[in-house]
């Protein structure tokens, strides 16, 4: 008994496996609705990156981040998003991946770059290549990118499309 005392312990403070899993299955349905593109602001990233840049998130804490050349992003229909999006993320398998195609919906190519996510607490993490993990935040009808900087974060603003 004495040794399952600190086990007991740590569940109590962390709360059990059954309650995390719980916690997950209601955060997830809202994250695996549609699909979220970047707001264009004043510093007009997708303008001048040249790629309008849309993120899908699926089960399995994956997601997928699709890079639509700017000027063919601005009438292109939003539903070949989702379509090009779903289609990238089949493409991959089970692994993370670079992916340049049409993905059967778009007149133009693309690229997909289909990746994996952490959850920390309330937090989703994922690496992006800088010394810390970028950070994803939610609220209301956007999500937050934001990536560490040495003077200041980075922060890319996106809505939620359905």
């Amino acid at each position: 008994m004495k040794a399952m005392f600190p086990v007991l312990l740590l569940m109590a403070a962390l709360g059990s496996p059954i309650d995390l899993l719980a916690d997950q299955a209601k955060e997830d349905p809202v994250i695996y609705q549609g699909h979220f593109a970047i707001q264009e602001g004043p510093d007009k990233v997708a303008e001048l990156s040249g790629f309008n840049q849309y993120v899908k998130f699926y089960p399995g804490n994956r997601f997928v981040r699709l890079y639509v050349p700017y000027q063919y992003s601005l009438k292109v229909d939003p539903a070949a998003i989702g379509q090009a999006l779903d289609q990238a993320f089949k493409e991959a398998g089970t692994g993370d991946a670079f992916i340049r195609s049409d993905f059967g919906v778009l007149k133009e190519r693309a690229i997909a770059h289909v990746d994996h996510f952490e959850r920390a607490g309330d937090q989703i993490l994922f690496d992006c290549g800088v010394s810390a993990p970028c950070r994803i935040e939610f609220e209301d009808d956007r999500m937050r990118i934001v990536k560490k900087g040495i003077v200041k974060d980075h922060v890319f603003e996106y809505l939620h499309r359905q």
